[in-house]
């Protein structure tokens, strides 16, 4: 074997490999057992080579102090330790090779299993059957020591300390803690008193605002911005399962899409693609039942097609009132579930759809209607409503579009 062979490169795309293949195909449930046997996996194989290295070190232990057990042959009476001496070596030396025997078949078996992109050797990928097989494959090769003394090889037991397992626990506990800090955020400006007696400022409306579904589905679809759920290892998991829901039809809630289209541009992040489209009703109900096409919501702007009947698409675009100035050009004002107003623009066929305008028959009793609704007419202007958005203004005898 030569230095390229021990190699470990393409495990991390073998596992993220599987992940891709299970989100796609199974359920939370499958995720989940994938998630459970991956950290396995990864954390036997740590394990692997930390008793690796252990074993190395007694045969290392051993040769240095072996001139006591050549000593030891100097005597019929300790002759039996001298003997197990040479035992012990042999079979550690043996160990050591088998060591690398299984370090290298674990090597292959990733590069094949990401080589082959998860066919077996039956031909069929099943990720679920490989991560069984390696895990057992990494758990007999830890174990070998065991089996080797069961021969009656004098073999160093090793890979029997609680160390490591102590420092797994504490990691797992402190990436827990990591996501109760970051969840303990939304706690902050609340009294302990007022959280108690369920005020409306404080533990309680905190924790029904952040922790809820829906804050997970908008933080796996949102690019860029500031999460709205919860971080570190509660969080990661959320929004692996928001990220499922948002593939599999799910929608965002207003208060969702609120918090990325009332927030600044440089913080709020952007949400596109399939979700945008179905969602931005919950948001602006004035596009409810209307097929939307192309959106994009980001901090203050929102834009979508709407494809009407023959396939033709208008282009409407919204800006937040808070953050713009109101357009000179031709808007509707329309209001949002969070009770912002937005200045609504559109262009291309059926624009009138989108745009509040009054109908008038060309009576001059409508004259105080005309003056408040286009207070620049001459007196005297007369409307009557011809089309979509098009009326006829009338004045003394001349006629204009």
């Amino acid at each position: 074997m030569t230095s390229a062979d021990f190699t470990f490169a393409g495990i991390e795309q073998a596992l993220t490999s599987g992940l891709t293949t299970i989100v796609s195909v199974l359920s939370v449930v499958g995720l989940l057992l994938l998630l459970i046997l991956e950290i396995a996996l990864g954390w036997n194989y740590f394990k692997l080579l930390l008793e690796t290295v252990e074993r190395y070190i007694v045969v290392g232990v051993l040769c240095y102090t072996s001139p006591l057990a050549f000593s030891m042959g100097a005597s019929k009476a300790t002759k039996p330790v001298f003997q197990s001496w040479c035992r012990m070596i042999g079979s550690q030396l043996l160990l050591l090779v088998l060591n690398v025997w299984f370090l290298r078949g674990f090597a292959s078996s990733v590069g094949q299993f990401t080589g082959s992109g998860g066919a077996l050797t039956n031909g069929y990928g099943n990720v679920f059957l490989w991560l069984f097989c390696e895990l057992a494959f990494l758990k007999t090769a830890q174990k070998f020591d065991n089996y080797l003394a069961a021969m009656g090889l004098n073999v160093a037991q090793t890979g029997a300390g609680m160390g490591m397992e102590l420092l797994m626990a504490a990691r797992v506990i402190t990436g827990v803690a990591g996501g109760a800090r970051s969840a303990g955020n939304v706690f902050r400006g609340g009294s302990a008193a007022s959280a108690a007696a369920g005020a409306t400022n404080g533990f309680v409306p905190g924790f029904a605002s952040k922790f809820k579904g829906n804050s997970y589905v908008r933080d796996a679809v949102v690019n860029g911005g500031t999460r709205m759920g919860a971080g570190g290892t509660l969080g990661f998991v959320g929004r692996a399962f928001g990220g499922i829901a948002a593939r599999n039809g799910a929608t965002l809630t207003g208060e969702s899409i609120s918090s990325v289209a009332s927030r600044p541009t440089n913080i709020s992040g952007a949400i596109g693609g399939d979700i945008a489209n179905r969602s931005l009703a919950n948001y602006t109900p004035n596009v409810g039942g209307m097929q939307l096409n192309d959106t994009q919501i980001t901090g203050g702007q929102i834009s979508t097609k709407v494809i009407g009947a023959g396939g033709k698409e208008t282009a409407v675009e919204m800006y937040a009132a808070s953050q713009y100035e109101k357009p000179e050009a031709p808007h509707a004002v329309v209001n949002a579930s969070d009770g912002s107003q937005w200045y609504q623009m559109a262009s291309g066929p059926d624009v009138g759809t989108f745009y509040d305008t009054p109908a008038f028959n060309g009576d001059p009793h409508e004259a105080e209607q005309v003056a408040a609704t286009f207070p620049e007419a001459a007196e005297g202007t007369t409307l009557r409503t011809v089309g979509d958005g098009v009326m006829e203004a009338s004045n003394e005898g001349n006629n204009t579009m």
